[in-house]
């Protein structure tokens, strides 16, 4: 079977790289958006009497208490995210853009 001239092998390797792609960039960036949430969180759960601890400190108490695999918690849900909605969002893509511009 052939989609646009490409083979299936072709097509698979396609969604295997751009899946990849994006769980790469999903696990660099991971580690700063846990960061993100936690600060955020701190003004949900806190009292607005007890002081907030900057990214820096949060960082500090995090790696404290919990180690430097807390900035990776919640790796599997997001790999299995990425891999399946970034890669066919990059995947499917150009197949949608030339569809487009044949009707137009």
């Amino acid at each position: 079977m052939e989609v646009d001239g490409r083979s299936q092998k072709e097509l698979a390797l396609r969604l295997l790289s751009t899946s990849i792609s994006c769980c790469v960039a999903d696990a660099a960036c991971l580690p700063m958006d846990t960061l993100k949430v936690r600060l955020q969180l701190q003004n949900e759960l806190l009292p607005s009497s007890t002081p907030r601890l900057s990214p820096i400190g949060m960082a500090r108490q995090m790696i404290q208490t919990e180690g430097f695999s807390s900035f990776y918690a919640g790796l599997s849900p997001a790999m299995l995210r990425q891999a399946s909605y970034g890669g066919l969002s990059f995947f499917s893509y150009p197949f949608i853009r030339d569809e487009m511009y044949k009707m137009s």
